[in-house]
């Protein structure tokens, strides 16, 4: 249980950083071009970042925590 909840953690964290990337770079097209067509990408970018990063934290931190946990009970 907790190497799934490690491994789903670091995927979260590097979807969350490609999400800010991506936020990054809508942003800067915004400012270049105007809003066009979709006009809330940097927003939902964003709000997607900061959900998976914060998801993914969570994630690594519960995976750490039943790691100590089961290796207490296992000793």
């Amino acid at each position: 249980m907790s190497g799934f909840m490690l491994f789903l953690g670091a995927g979260l964290l590097a979807v969350g950083l490609l999400l800010g990337g991506l936020a990054v770079q809508a942003l800067a097209d915004r400012l270049r071009f105007g809003s066009g067509l979709l006009f809330a990408d940097v927003e939902l970018f964003t709000l997607g970042a900061l959900a998976a990063l914060g998801l993914g934290a969570g994630a690594l931190w519960l995976g750490r925590k039943f790691r100590k946990r089961w290796s207490l009970l296992v000793e």
